[in-house]
Protein backbone atom coordinates (compact mmCIF):
# COMPACT_ATOMS: atom_id res chain seq x y z
CA UNK A 1 0.00 0.00 0.00
CA UNK A 2 1.40 3.40 -0.89
CA UNK A 3 1.43 5.61 2.19
CA UNK A 4 0.48 9.24 2.04
CA UNK A 5 2.59 11.76 3.89
CA UNK A 6 1.10 14.40 6.13
CA UNK A 7 -2.49 14.66 7.21
CA UNK A 8 -4.10 13.69 3.90
CA UNK A 9 -7.29 11.72 4.21
CA UNK A 10 -6.43 8.28 2.89
CA UNK A 11 -10.00 7.26 3.69
CA UNK A 12 -11.19 9.53 0.89
CA UNK A 13 -9.58 7.28 -1.70
CA UNK A 14 -10.86 4.04 -3.10
CA UNK A 15 -8.56 1.14 -3.74
CA UNK A 16 -8.31 -1.72 -6.13
CA UNK A 17 -6.47 -4.94 -5.68
CA UNK A 18 -3.79 -5.43 -8.29
CA UNK A 19 -2.83 -8.93 -9.53
CA UNK A 20 0.06 -9.03 -7.04
CA UNK A 21 -2.42 -8.68 -4.18
CA UNK A 22 -1.45 -5.20 -3.03
CA UNK A 23 -3.80 -2.29 -2.39
CA UNK A 24 -3.49 0.49 -4.95
CA UNK A 25 -5.04 3.94 -4.73
CA UNK A 26 -7.44 4.62 -7.58
CA UNK A 27 -8.68 8.19 -7.44
CA UNK A 28 -11.27 10.00 -5.37
CA UNK A 29 -14.06 8.11 -3.65
CA UNK A 30 -17.59 8.96 -2.71
CA UNK A 31 -18.95 8.19 0.75
CA UNK A 32 -20.54 5.02 -0.61
CA UNK A 33 -17.14 3.73 -1.79
CA UNK A 34 -15.64 3.60 1.69
CA UNK A 35 -16.43 0.63 3.91
CA UNK A 36 -18.26 2.01 6.94
CA UNK A 37 -19.42 -1.15 8.68
CA UNK A 38 -19.57 0.64 12.02
CA UNK A 39 -17.08 -1.82 13.46
CA UNK A 40 -14.27 0.70 13.56
CA UNK A 41 -15.53 3.06 16.29
CA UNK A 42 -15.26 2.45 20.01
CA UNK A 43 -13.03 -0.62 19.98
CA UNK A 44 -9.70 0.78 21.22
CA UNK A 45 -6.87 -1.73 21.06
CA UNK A 46 -8.83 -4.07 18.79
CA UNK A 47 -9.06 -1.31 16.20
CA UNK A 48 -5.31 -0.76 16.36
CA UNK A 49 -4.49 -4.48 16.09
CA UNK A 50 -6.98 -5.08 13.27
CA UNK A 51 -5.60 -2.14 11.32
CA UNK A 52 -2.02 -3.27 11.89
CA UNK A 53 -2.83 -6.83 10.70
CA UNK A 54 -4.43 -5.49 7.52
CA UNK A 55 -1.50 -3.12 6.92
CA UNK A 56 0.93 -6.03 7.39
CA UNK A 57 -0.90 -8.03 4.74
CA UNK A 58 -1.20 -5.03 2.40
CA UNK A 59 2.52 -4.28 2.61
CA UNK A 60 3.75 -7.87 2.52
CA UNK A 61 1.14 -9.30 0.09
CA UNK A 62 0.80 -12.49 2.16
CA UNK A 63 2.13 -13.87 5.43
CA UNK A 64 1.86 -16.67 7.96
CA UNK A 65 0.59 -16.05 11.50
CA UNK A 66 4.06 -15.98 13.08
CA UNK A 67 5.24 -13.55 10.40
CA UNK A 68 2.22 -11.30 10.98
CA UNK A 69 2.96 -11.27 14.72
CA UNK A 70 6.56 -10.19 14.05
CA UNK A 71 5.46 -7.55 11.51
CA UNK A 72 2.97 -6.09 14.06
CA UNK A 73 5.70 -5.76 16.65
CA UNK A 74 8.09 -4.15 14.14
CA UNK A 75 5.39 -1.82 12.77
CA UNK A 76 4.48 -0.53 16.24
CA UNK A 77 8.02 -0.43 17.68
CA UNK A 78 7.09 -3.25 20.06
CA UNK A 79 3.96 -1.53 21.41
CA UNK A 80 1.63 -4.20 20.01
CA UNK A 81 2.55 -7.67 21.24
CA UNK A 82 -0.26 -9.98 20.31
CA UNK A 83 -0.86 -13.46 21.68
CA UNK A 84 -0.85 -16.01 18.84
CA UNK A 85 -4.19 -17.53 19.88
CA UNK A 86 -5.81 -14.08 19.78
CA UNK A 87 -4.14 -13.31 16.46
CA UNK A 88 -5.50 -16.52 14.91
CA UNK A 89 -8.99 -15.74 16.25
CA UNK A 90 -8.77 -12.29 14.66
CA UNK A 91 -7.53 -13.77 11.36
CA UNK A 92 -10.39 -16.29 11.39
CA UNK A 93 -12.91 -13.45 11.95
CA UNK A 94 -11.33 -11.36 9.20
CA UNK A 95 -11.58 -14.36 6.88
CA UNK A 96 -15.24 -14.95 7.80
CA UNK A 97 -15.89 -11.26 7.07
CA UNK A 98 -14.26 -11.65 3.64
CA UNK A 99 -11.39 -9.29 4.44
CA UNK A 100 -8.63 -11.90 4.13
CA UNK A 101 -8.26 -15.30 2.53
CA UNK A 102 -6.05 -18.16 3.61
CA UNK A 103 -4.52 -21.16 1.94
CA UNK A 104 -2.50 -24.03 3.30
CA UNK A 105 1.14 -24.06 2.23
CA UNK A 106 3.89 -26.57 2.90
CA UNK A 107 6.10 -25.55 5.77
CA UNK A 108 9.80 -25.33 4.93
CA UNK A 109 10.85 -27.49 7.88
CA UNK A 110 7.58 -28.60 9.39
CA UNK A 111 3.86 -29.02 8.97
CA UNK A 112 1.62 -27.05 6.65
CA UNK A 113 0.89 -23.45 7.59
CA UNK A 114 -1.84 -21.03 6.63
CA UNK A 115 -0.81 -18.21 4.34
CA UNK A 116 -3.04 -15.12 4.68
CA UNK A 117 -3.75 -12.56 1.94
CA UNK A 118 -5.74 -9.34 1.92
CA UNK A 119 -8.84 -9.30 -0.31
CA UNK A 120 -10.23 -6.36 -2.27
CA UNK A 121 -12.85 -5.94 0.48
CA UNK A 122 -10.01 -6.04 3.02
CA UNK A 123 -8.28 -3.19 1.17
CA UNK A 124 -11.47 -1.15 1.29
CA UNK A 125 -11.96 -1.89 4.99
CA UNK A 126 -8.34 -0.94 5.70
CA UNK A 127 -8.99 2.46 4.14
CA UNK A 128 -12.08 2.92 6.31
CA UNK A 129 -10.01 2.42 9.49
CA UNK A 130 -7.88 5.49 8.92
CA UNK A 131 -10.49 8.05 10.04
CA UNK A 132 -11.29 6.44 13.42
CA UNK A 133 -7.58 5.91 14.09
CA UNK A 134 -6.87 9.56 13.26
CA UNK A 135 -9.65 10.61 15.69
CA UNK A 136 -8.03 8.54 18.44
CA UNK A 137 -4.64 10.03 17.60
CA UNK A 138 -6.05 13.57 17.97
CA UNK A 139 -7.65 12.63 21.31
CA UNK A 140 -4.36 11.22 22.61
CA UNK A 141 -2.48 14.34 21.50
CA UNK A 142 -5.05 16.59 23.18
CA UNK A 143 -4.69 14.72 26.48
CA UNK A 144 -0.88 14.70 26.24
CA UNK A 145 -0.84 18.45 25.56
CA UNK A 146 -3.25 19.05 28.47
CA UNK A 147 -1.01 17.04 30.77
CA UNK A 148 1.97 19.11 29.67
CA UNK A 149 0.11 22.36 30.28
CA UNK A 150 -1.25 21.33 33.67
CA UNK A 151 2.05 19.98 34.92
CA UNK A 152 4.05 23.01 33.78
CA UNK A 153 1.55 25.65 35.02
CA UNK A 154 0.10 24.16 38.19
CA UNK A 155 2.55 23.86 41.05
CA UNK A 156 1.60 21.29 43.68
CA UNK A 157 -0.12 22.89 46.63
CA UNK A 158 0.73 22.14 50.23
CA UNK A 159 -2.91 21.08 50.79
CA UNK A 160 -2.56 18.14 48.39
Amino acid sequence: MRRQAGSGTLSSLIVSEDPAGTCQERGEATDSDVDTRGKADGRGRQLLVEGAVLVALAEHKSAHGYDIRRILSDLTDGFVQVDLANLYRLLRRLEQDGLVTSTWTEGEFGPQRRQYRLTHEGCRHLMSLRTPLEKRERAFHAVIEAIGRSVSTTPPSAAD
